[in-house]
């Protein structure tokens, strides 16, 4: 089974150079019902920052975020999509600040997403290691390289061997910058390399999303019997191991 994949084309935003408490986020065009939304959503300031449910509903959901509590905030959100116009996005900053995001659409067969995550201030922004929760076989599987990092300050290229770098670039060295990059590989574990940048405080994400169906154990039948067995059977058989019963 195949990787899931990102459909369509990918959104990016920010909220402007005027602060808010208030970001609403530009979700992609064309969202298909069942389909799954993911966002990387960064915030200035590195304030507690909270989904709004009033505006966004209730399916949404926070799968990691990371801060430095001083200069930025990431977040990744997804939710598995409404469709007809029904999904919204909204996120509250609990001081005034400015946002950046990159929001994009992945098929129907991502049933799992899992995301890991690491900061720094330095050149190189480098997401760490994320070894999924799965069995075997492994699965196919769509990986996200992610970063936001503090002002302007943008990757010139992606981790190795992974492709699509896109970012959205601060209005201001008041906001932060986010990108995000892709790759599909079946592997269990994942290590990216680091996002080519200059130095600025950040914070990196490496996300994994699959199939859960596509590595389900499976079982096989090597040999099936077939006892019926009625209701007035005072001495009824033995039934060996493995042998279907059909009681009537």
């Amino acid at each position: 089974m195949a990787a899931p994949t990102i459909n369509g084309t990918r959104k990016t935003g920010n909220s402007g150079t005027t602060n808010s408490c208030f970001h609403v986020v530009t979700l992609p065009d064309d969202i298909v019902a069942g389909e799954r939304l993911v966002v990387m959503f960064g915030v200035d300031g590195g304030d507690y920052a909270f989904l709004d449910k009033w505006y966004s509903g209730n399916n949404w959901r926070l799968v990691t975020q990371r801060s430095d509590l001083s200069t930025y905030r990431g977040m990744v959100l997804t939710k598995i999509a409404e469709g007809g116009g029904a999904d919204a996005l909204r996120i509250i900053s609990e001081a005034v600040e400015q946002s950046s995001w990159v929001s994009f659409r992945v098929s129907a067969d991502a049933a799992c997403i899992q995301a890991a995550t690491a900061s720094g201030n330095s050149t190189n922004s480098n997401p760490p290691s994320l070894a999924l929760s799965v069995g075997s076989p492994t699965p196919e599987v769509l990986w996200i390289a992610a970063r936001v990092g503090d002002s302007t300050v943008v990757p010139s290229a992606a981790p190795t061997d992974f492709a699509n770098l896109t970012t959205e670039t601060a209005p201001g060295t008041s906001s932060v910058s986010t990108s995000i990059a892709d790759r599909a590989l079946a592997a269990a574990t994942l290590d990216p390399d680091a996002f080519t940048v200059a130095t600025e405080q950040w914070g990196a994400f490496t996300i994994g999303l699959y199939d859960d169906s596509s590595n389900a154990p499976s079982a096989r039948v090597t040999a099936l019997g077939l006892v019926v067995l009625t209701s007035d059977d005072d001495n009824p058989p033995f039934v060996p191991g493995g042998q279907l019963v059909i009681a009537t």
